[in-house]
């Protein structure tokens, strides 16, 4: 799955509910956070050392075992 870099986390979490899951266990503290509706994924991403293809990568496996 691909997500929009330019896209909001606050958008992106709408569109596809299971990211949430994968910022939480990324250790990611943008759910909550004020900010969601300002801050880009790549920005989030870039700001907690992650990258977007990252986010990507733990969506797309989200609920396959590890």
């Amino acid at each position: 799955m691909r997500l929009d870099p330019d896209q909001s986390v606050d958008a992106a979490i709408k569109a596809h509910p299971a990211l949430m899951h994968v910022l939480i266990r990324e250790h990611m503290s943008c759910v909550g956070c004020p900010l969601v509706t300002f801050c880009s994924l790549d920005y989030a991403a870039v700001m907690h050392g992650k990258t977007r293809a990252d986010l990507d990568r733990r969506l797309t496996t989200q609920g396959q075992p590890a």
